[in-house]
């Protein structure tokens, strides 16, 4: 399975499944949150906190509530962690730090 688009993850059944797939691996994906994280720390958090990065996910109110944010910027700081994790720039980067070599289903 790859990313394909932002379209395809609009249910968003499944979706850490999806992202470990499209990076190859639970490591790899892995390492892509962790570079995320590096540079833009907000997003990421609150990406993380509603997709369930905790043991339980958040539903955007109580992140808003938790960061002490308003609403539509936690909707905001989510889509765009989203969006960075699907772009194929950032994932070739990701790849190319981990010395991964993905397989052409991959890398479409």
């Amino acid at each position: 399975m790859t990313v394909l688009s932002f379209d395809d993850y609009k249910d968003g059944k499944n979706l850490i499944e999806k992202f470990e797939a499209a990076y190859g691996n639970k490591y790899i994906f892995r390492q892509a949150i962790l570079k995320l994280l590096a540079e833009d720390k907000m997003p990421i958090t609150v990406f993380g906190l509603h997709f369930g990065y905790q043991k339980e996910p958040m539903t955007y109110k109580a992140i808003a509530e938790h960061l002490n944010i308003s609403y539509s910027c936690t909707r905001n700081y989510s889509y765009k962690a989203f969006r960075r994790l699907l772009h194929p720039t950032f994932r070739q980067k990701v790849w190319e730090e981990c010395d991964y070599k993905p397989t052409q289903t991959d890398a479409k």
